[in-house]
């Protein structure tokens, strides 16, 4: 046999191969899909049970919940308003308390304003460690109430004496609020810095106060420079000019 003859003998052989090989893998196939059918559609179907259970959780079961927690917290402002803590942690007779509403709807808006509420209420009774545990259950997009929330754990660890945890809550309180409101976080901050020792950070935080809301009229600025002096002074800063 030629060499020509050889070639040609063994490119038949190679394409009698490949095609039996794709036709092997085309039956494979075939076969897998035939066996697995009712997995597989099974398994395509998840992503579409996931996205019903979805739409109902949001537009049908959050807003009942909501509703319903909101009609257990309406019983609760009356006791709130008058500073009457005790219901507002313990409820009463036909009177859920605000830390249960905030256990039981969690996920809805109204169980984060009980949370909220009890934060406040224990924050007022004393009890630090666990205001702090509801103010961690509060969310809010107002950024105003954001601040206030963590303002509210920051005046926790104060009374806690973690001064610089409270010192650093109080400048996110500042600088997430970033409005005359809560423009007085910054001083507190630098205040807290101060009593930690922390006096570089309390420089930096009064001199936000000062940069942020110069010609605003505030009070919390009326005597910023004396305090902007003292704490470069007790960092050295004075000594260094």
């Amino acid at each position: 046999m030629s060499e020509n003859e050889e070639i040609i003998v063994n490119e038949e052989v190679v394409e009698e191969s490949t095609d039996k090989s794709g036709t092997t893998f085309a039956t494979n196939i075939s076969n897998f899909f035939s066996e697995n059918k009712s997995g597989l559609i099974k398994w395509a179907s998840i992503p579409l049970v996931i996205i019903v259970l979805t739409v109902v959780w949001r537009v049908w079961w959050l807003p009942q919940r909501n509703v319903e927690a909101n009609i257990k917290l309406a019983k609760l402002y009356h006791f709130y308003k008058s500073d009457s803590m005790d219901v507002v942690l313990k409820g009463k007779r036909k009177v859920t308390s605000a830390p249960e509403i905030a256990r039981s709807y969690w996920l809805t808006s109204k169980g984060k304003e009980a949370a909220l509420m009890a934060a406040t209420a224990y924050l007022k009774q004393g009890k630090y460690k666990k205001a702090i545990d509801f103010f961690d259950k509060c969310n809010s997009n107002d950024n105003t109430l954001k601040a206030s929330i963590l303002a509210g754990k920051a005046s926790c660890y104060s009374e806690l004496k973690d001064l610089s945890k409270a010192g650093s809550l109080y400048l996110q309180a500042a600088k997430i609020g970033d409005n005359e409101f809560t423009a007085m976080y910054y001083k507190k901050a630098g205040i807290h810095f101060e009593m930690s020792k922390e006096y570089g950070k309390a420089v930096k935080a009064y001199t936000a106060l000062k940069t942020e809301y110069a010609g605003t009229g505030i009070q919390e600025i009326s005597d910023i420079d004396r305090y902007i002096y003292k704490a470069k002074a007790l960092n050295g800063d004075l000594e260094k000019d």
